[in-house]
């Protein structure tokens, strides 16, 4: 179990939170870029639903990985848990215009 100051600093948000996140973010866009970019160029024309779920719930995870690697903080934080979101929501929403032409 963590301490009552292990939690608080865990949830401050300081300088290397903010570039931590930023860098995450890049990083993370580019591995789900890569990735998304792999799966439209050798899936076949129809996937099954549950395989495009778990493909970005699989990126989804990734993205929050990296980001808690380059802030070293946990998703207690509420920077870290919105530069999750990020490059999973511009991940989302490039492969939905790719995918529809």
């Amino acid at each position: 179990m963590l301490s009552v100051d292990e939690l608080i600093a865990d949830r401050k948000i300081r300088p290397r939170t903010v570039i931590g996140s930023i860098v995450g973010i890049v990083i993370a866009s580019l591995i789900g870029s890569f990735v998304c970019g792999l799966l439209l160029h050798w899936a076949p024309e129809r996937l099954p639903l549950i395989v495009i779920v778990l493909l970005f719930g699989g990126l989804f995870m990734g993205c929050g990985l990296v980001i808690k690697l380059c802030t070293g903080q946990s998703h207690k934080n509420k920077i870290v848990i919105g530069a999750t979101i990020m490059p999973w929501c511009c991940r989302l929403a490039s492969a939905d215009r790719c995918s529809n032409g």
